[in-house]
């Protein structure tokens, strides 16, 4: 078995030295490549949203502000006279103090408005025309048209 050994030695090598030189190219030993072994994608757990809650929050009360009171005027009460067929109608008006009273003219013939002691006149109302005043002061007060004189009336302020 002594010869044995370095015979086979001596085979393999001659088997070796032949199979490189045959000119077969030596195949190749396929060396493993490192794989990435993926780590799980990170799953995403479901968190239910937060509660929303009320807060309360103290302010203080904005500081008043002394507003003025303003007292509306009221509108003068309102009144009617006509004139009308060379007469004003209603021939006496009574009204309270601080009443507007309007004379309208509806005659085809100018006419005015001129109180006996001439406390007011009016301009020549022609067809259609208004004149008014506002009677403030209590009394009576005759008037007249100062183009047809017999034209009378009366405004009585209560």
């Amino acid at each position: 078995m002594t010869k044995l050994v370095p015979v086979t030695l001596s085979f393999f090598a001659i088997v070796l030295v032949l199979s490189g030189c045959a000119g077969t190219a030596p195949t190749p030993v396929a060396t493993p490549t490192p794989q990435l072994t993926p780590s799980p994608a990170p799953t995403l757990a479901a968190t239910p949203a937060p509660t929303p809650t009320a807060t309360l929050v103290a302010t203080a009360a904005p500081t008043p502000v002394a507003t003025p009171v303003r007292t509306a005027t009221p509108a003068p009460a309102e009144a009617s006279v006509t004139i009308s067929g060379f007469a004003f109608e209603p021939q006496t008006l009574t009204v309270s103090a601080g009443t507007q009273v309007t004379w309208t003219n509806n005659d085809q013939a100018p006419h005015t408005v001129v109180s006996n002691d001439r406390l007011f006149e009016s301009p020549s109302l022609s067809r259609g025309a208004t004149w008014s005043r506002i009677f403030n002061t209590a009394g009576t007060f005759d008037y007249h048209c100062s183009i047809h004189p017999s034209m009378t009336g009366r405004i009585v302020v209560e």
